[in-house]
């Protein structure tokens, strides 16, 4: 929600300050587009959902560009190593039930660059 008078933005769950996110599905692309279009309105301060907020609150611009950048390099790296022949080999549902989902990328020599990725 952009507050023009004020020059703030509150962002609920499209930015985490400071925090890395958990990114069970969603829309990778998507995101960073809205995070561009945010950038862009102008504002002065913007408001994590999750996250600290500076002593200078109008340093969460740059925070949120750091926040951007970390999803780029996030999808760098997966893209590299889908190209490499990475796939995701699991998906599951442990006796935690729905809301716990367990996955893991592995490349084609068995390795695995980001480890198993648990939510809970």
């Amino acid at each position: 929600m952009y507050v023009p008078q004020d020059h703030i933005v509150y962002l609920s769950e499209l930015f985490f300050a400071n925090q890395f996110l958990f990114i069970n599905d969603g829309y990778g692309l998507d995101w960073l587009k809205a995070l561009d279009a945010v950038d862009a309105l102008g504002a002065d301060i913007f408001v994590p959902g999750h996250g600290p907020i500076p002593a200078d609150p109008r340093e969460t611009r740059q925070e949120l560009r750091r926040f951007r950048q970390m999803l780029v390099d996030i999808r760098d790296a997966v893209q590299k190593e889908v190209a490499h022949g990475a796939r995701r080999i699991k998906q599951s549902e442990p006796s935690g039930g729905p809301s716990m989902k367990k996955c893991s990328l592995t490349t084609p020599n068995g390795k695995r660059p980001f480890g198993d990725c648990t939510s809970n």
